[in-house]
Formats: structure tokens, sequence, C-alpha cells
């Protein structure tokens, strides 16, 4: 299975926004689904779709068209993988793909983004004359300040790249289980926290430590001086959430 962030989707006369495509290439069958319910963790699928290796498959940067059915990725590169899965020849024999592939790749995303985002802010706030000459090569002023235009510009990104691994976990809940992604978002707070400690100044605390132990993940204080590299090290101590999973619930 191969999991896709689209943009947008347009199939029998219906549009859909912020859609998951689903590709199966053992049996050349996809699914277009998006995020239902209170907290968007269900995944229902909106159209169910069949290809063959030699289905004519168009792009156009970002957009992929086949039929009657138009994607749009979320850039030129993604856009060119689709148009591969849709076009690969069925392999007799091939290894199931990894159950956690499709979430762990965008929860890093967001991560290690947000650990910039943080970082900018403890520049703010320990060096403003610096953050404002770091934020001013993409200052267009549109806002009063680089510092306030940065830290927009980001929110949106961040909230793009949060959406994205949102929509995964709901693709592979059903796969492995509530009680696993669960446990991936418990992860993705105790990094927040993590991150957040550096502008309060008040580092790895005791109480984070005990909360990493709970998730069976390696609880010792992490001492690095730079947000970005202590995330990093969080995003080591994970591995155990996407091999050690409990059974499905």
């Amino acid at each position: 299975m191969k999991t896709y962030h689209l943009k947008a989707v347009e199939y029998g006369g219906k549009s859909f926004t912020e859609c998951s495509l689903v590709i199966d290439t053992d049996t050349h069958k996809a699914e277009v689904k998006r995020p239902a319910g209170i907290f968007k963790r269900e995944m229902v699928a909106v159209a169910s779709l069949t290809w063959g290796s030699g289905t004519p498959v168009q792009v156009s940067g970002a957009v992929v068209r086949s039929g009657d059915v138009t994607f749009v990725a979320d850039d030129n590169a993604a856009a060119q993988e689709i148009s591969k899965a849709l076009q690969t020849e069925v392999t007799a024999g091939v290894p199931p793909t990894d159950k956690f592939a499709a979430i762990k790749a965008p929860m890093s995303a967001f991560l290690t983004m947000r650990a910039e985002g943080i970082g900018f802010l403890v520049e703010l706030k320990t060096d403003p004359r610096r953050a404002l000459v770091d934020a001013a090569s993409t200052y267009s002023g549109t806002y009063e300040n680089p510092a306030l235009e940065y830290l927009m510009k980001f929110s949106a990104t961040l909230a793009e790249s949060h959406a994205k691994m949102t929509y995964a976990a709901a693709e592979v809940q059903e796969s492995v289980g509530i009680v696993a992604v669960e446990r991936i978002f418990a992860f993705v707070c105790a990094v927040g926290v993590y991150q957040d400690d550096f502008v309060a100044g008040t580092g790895f605390t005791e109480e984070l430590g005990a909360f990493m132990r709970e998730l069976d993940l390696e609880g010792e204080p992490i001492t690095e001086a730079d947000v970005k590299e202590g995330t990093k090290t969080m995003l080591r101590r994970s591995e155990p959430l996407f091999s050690n999973f409990p059974p499905l619930a």
C-alpha cells in the first residue's frame, strides 16, 4: 500500500479537498479517502478506483489526470510519485510494506518543523536583534515587523504539516489499531512539551521523563542546548513505537 496526501480531487462531477490517495500496487486498486468524525481520525472512502499498468496518466506540475479523475498533489515531486505508483506493474511475492510507514515520516516532519519555530522563539527571547535580522531575509512588509511575518507564515505551514500527520494516522489506524496510534500521538505531545520547555527555560523535567517511560521509551534527561538537536534525540527514542506495538484494539 502507498498513501499520498492530496490537496484536492475531482471525480464523478464532485470535488473534495484534503484527502488521502491509497494505492494498492499489488492489485492496481486505489481509494480516495478523507477524514471524518469529531477528531478526524476515521477515514471514509469517497471513491474506489482501478488502474492497469497501461492506463494513461498525465502529469502537469502538481496535477495528475487519469480518465475522469484529477488529483492535485502537494507538489510536483509528489505528483510524479503518484503517476509512477498508478502505472506500477503487478509483481508477485512483494513483501508487505511497513504498517507505520505512512505515519512515521509526517510525524517526524511535523516535529522537526515545530522545532525550527521554537528555535526562532528562543532566539527572539534571548537575542531579539539577531532574530529580527534572521527573519528579515523573507520580510515582504505584509506585517508590521519581520518576526511577526515569519511567525504568521510559519503557523500556516505548520498547520498543514499537522494535517498531513493527522490524515496519515487515520489511514494506518485500521491496520495497527487505535492503541498504537494513541501511543504515537502521546509521544508527539511529549515532544511538544519538551520543545515548549526551551521557551520556558525549564529543560527536560522529571515528569516528562516519567511520561516517556510510561510509553516504554527512554526517559533519561536530554541535555542538548539546541532544540532542533534535542528533537532529533527524541525522535530516535521513538523507534520502539514503530516496532514493538500492542495488539489491535
